[in-house]
């Protein structure tokens, strides 16, 4: 369910007067939450329905663990495991393709900027047009696209 559709303006006007309605009873109004958070989930795709009971599992059982444990050493690590699996989860499933993706892409850059090095060498040559290095490229081998100040001549260009 995408937020700037009609479908969504009518979902969150049902919720919003739903929720409005049964605040004053917690027990009515805690299920209905958690209802329609299994609904706006399982809209977009029906899988995240098992990513939203996982979490909401976890992190109960780990709340339970921190309320049992008698000493704070004990609370604390229950606390930095909670961080650390719910960041995991969300590491996961929002940024695993970004960083796949990226992984990927930066291979191909690698490529590409070099062969532009190749392909821009090649031009140089072919037109005898004097390429100066800058501060940037130089002692690695690659060209920088910028003509010299000064028009070369024949013999220079030659000597290039």
């Amino acid at each position: 369910m995408l937020f700037p559709t009609f479908t969504f303006a009518i979902f969150f006007l049902v919720v919003f007067v739903g929720s409005w309605l049964l605040m004053p009873r917690q027990g009515l109004w805690k299920p209905f939450i958690l209802l329609a958070s299994v609904v706006f989930y399982g809209w977009w795709d029906w899988r995240f329905v098992f990513l939203l009971a996982f979490s909401a599992v976890a992190n109960q059982l780990f709340a339970k663990a921190i309320e049992r444990a008698a000493a704070a050493a004990a609370r604390k690590w229950l606390l930095a495991a909670t961080v650390a699996v719910n960041l995991g989860v969300l590491g996961w499933f929002k940024y695993y393709g970004f960083f796949i993706t990226s992984v990927a892409n930066t291979g191909e850059s690698q490529v590409q900027t070099r062969w532009s090095a190749v392909q821009a060498r090649s031009v140089s040559n072919c037109t005898s047009a004097p390429w100066r290095k800058t501060e940037a490229t130089k002692g690695h081998g690659a060209t920088a696209l910028r003509p010299a100040s000064k028009p070369a001549s024949p013999t220079r260009a030659a000597a290039l």
